[in-house]
């Protein structure tokens, strides 16, 4: 069997070695194949029967013009095998396989064009041997045309100028140097704006390229010196023209800066969405203020104001509102006040007014309010409070202030809830050194009292006559009659009918000092009766109107419970204004 496969290989051999010396007259094994046998076929058979003791290489004796192999191949000992396969124009075959009884024969990678141009590899090659892949030798080396031959490696270095590094080995390869690329390097118009890394040169200048050349204008002179332009107007801009908001002239000794005062005037329309103003400030830091003014202070008269509002006056509606305040919402927490007012220090007389209002006058109508304060509305708790007032405390044993004084008429449309009452007056025996006070007479009733004299006729009668209201406005009448300057008996013969009643006397033209009390019961006492007991609503449970009086602390009071906000900062102000007191004289 190995002696068949070396008879096989060999055939195969000239047939390759015959294709190659007539590649371009043969006919295709492609043709061949399909009459059922082809001359390389006949050619094989024949050799096969032939009884030589060795393989040979004959010429054959078919005619130059015939379509055959002009070399045969015979074997003594080869078994004839019929040749099967098929190919491309071009390529050469080779044997592809063998069986029992067939022989196998296809492309191999290599091809020759009608040019003579060889490729391994490739069916378009380029020159007269082109290989598609790596070329290796084993044994030899390389020849060239000079007549060496190279069998390994060709440089272990290259040599170059100073615009490359490197040797060119795998540990060192080449490259461009820090500054290897000049200019003579460079073909004209090579280098684009799209090539040049933004940051690193100027590529322009307000839309120009190119060479530019920058020109001054008058009174401008531009100066080159080395990498540096200088561009200068020296004492050329003597001032700058701006208009009253603003002063200086724009120099180094007068620069440019707000005037003072500052007075701006424009025409902005009321926007209350927009809150378009003429000046609008606003702060983005947390918890910062909007607008801070501080009044200015004096030696010999009174300090200045921190804020002078003047509203707007009209010809057709209200007037506008000196100063408008609104409160910050919360989520959490208290809603902010619309206004906050702190009076100044003194330190050797009265402290200044949190808030000082007076009303506007009016020359055919009412003057306005000096305060208009109204309550905020609640859906699910009680409505706010028209005004909250808590008196300043006094301390080092002095007094404390009142929480509201009235110099004038007070009306009170609902009712009137105090801890005590009473009138107080200059006294009258001397007016000039004292007081002189009365307290209020109270009732768990809504009681109205009626007095007078009367004397009896000579039957021993009288007739009170009370005001066509009475019995309209009261109810639940109490009598008390007292007889004046002799003993008698004094009664009510009849009692309050037709806004009048009967006194009669056991004796004629006795004087009865009479007292009548009655319980209101008029529209608004029978909508608002005043309760005699009344438990404490939830939050002020714990707490006291009057703490000091069972000895508690202020802390207990109710508007703790009630306004705890404004407690805190009250009693925070009152701390800070005594610490301040403790560690230096007032001097702002």
């Amino acid at each position: 069997m190995k002696k068949n496969k070396q008879q096989i290989a060999f055939i195969l051999t000239c047939v390759l070695i015959a294709t190659l010396s007539n590649v371009r007259g043969q006919t295709p094994v492609r043709e061949a194949a399909k009459g059922g046998s082809d001359q390389l076929e006949n050619l094989v058979a024949r050799t096969y029967r032939q009884k030589r003791p060795a393989f040979s290489l004959l010429t054959s004796s078919q005619p130059a013009n015939a379509s055959s192999f002009r070399f045969g191949v015979t074997s003594l000992a080869a078994p004839t095998l019929t040749v099967l396969g098929s190919g491309t124009i071009g390529r050469l075959p080779k044997w592809t396989g063998l069986t029992s009884s067939n022989s196998f024969i296809g492309d191999s990678t290599i091809f020759e064009d009608k040019f003579g141009k060889v490729g391994i590899g490739t069916d378009t090659p380029a020159s007269r041997l082109t290989v598609a892949g790596m070329i290796e030798t084993t044994m030899g080396g390389y020849k060239f045309p000079d007549g060496t031959v190279q069998t390994t490696a060709a440089l272990s270095s290259i040599f170059h100028d100073a615009s490359l590094m490197g040797n060119g080995t795998s540990d060192s390869p080449l490259g461009i140097a820090n500054g290897g690329v000049q200019t003579v390097h460079l073909a004209n118009n090579a280098v684009t704006a799209a090539k040049i890394a933004n940051g690193t040169v100027v590529r322009s200048l307000n839309g120009l390229f190119d060479n530019i050349q920058v020109a001054g204008g008058t009174n401008i002179t531009i100066t080159p010196a080395g990498n540096t332009l200088t561009i200068a107007a020296t004492n050329v801009l003597t001032g700058i023209a701006h208009d009253a908001t603003l002063a200086g002239n724009g120099s180094t000794a007068m620069p440019l800066r707000v005037a003072v005062p500052l007075n701006l005037t424009g025409s902005v329309p009321f926007d209350f969405n927009a809150l378009a103003a003429v000046i609008r400030v606003i702060n983005t830091a947390a918890g910062g203020f909007g607008v801070l003014a501080d009044g200015g202070d004096s030696n010999s008269d009174r300090g200045g104001d921190g804020v002078n509002a003047l509203g707007g006056d009209s010809n057709s509606s209200f007037g506008g509102v000196g100063v408008a305040g609104t409160g910050g919402d919360s989520k959490s927490n208290f809603g902010g006040d619309g206004v906050s007012a702190l009076g100044g220090r003194s330190s050797s007389m009265k402290g200044g007014a949190g808030v000082s209002a007076e009303g506007g006058s009016s020359e055919d109508d009412v003057g306005g309010e000096g305060v208009l304060a109204l309550g905020g509305e609640s859906v699910g708790g009680t409505g706010g409070h028209g005004i909250v007032s808590v008196a300043g405390t006094g301390s080092g044993g002095t007094a404390n202030g009142l929480a509201g004084q009235f110099n004038g008429n007070v009306q009170v449309t609902g009712n009137l809830s105090k801890g005590g009452g009473s009138f107080k007056i200059d006294h009258p025996l001397d007016p000039e050194n004292k007081y002189l006070y009365h307290s209020f007479v109270e009732s768990p009733d809504m009681k109205n009292i009626y007095d007078g004299n009367v004397t009896t006729d000579a039957n021993g009668e009288a007739t009170v006559q009370l005001p066509d209201w009475f019995e309209a406005l009261n109810r639940d009448f109490r009598y008390q009659l007292t007889v004046i300057g002799t003993f008698a008996q004094a009664i009510v013969a009849e009692k309050i009918k037709g806004n009048r009643f009967v006194i009669k006397t056991s004796a004629p033209r006795i004087e009865v000092s009479w007292q009548v009390t009655g319980i209101r019961q008029d529209a608004f006492a029978n909508k608002h009766r005043i309760p005699v007991e009344e438990a404490k609503p939830e939050r002020e449970r714990g707490y006291y109107l009057h703490p000091e009086a069972f000895d508690r602390p202020e802390e207990r009071s109710v508007n703790w419970a009630r306004h705890p906000e404004m407690m805190q900062r009250l009693q925070q102000r009152r701390l800070a204004a005594q610490q301040a007191r403790k560690q230096k004289p007032l001097d702002r």
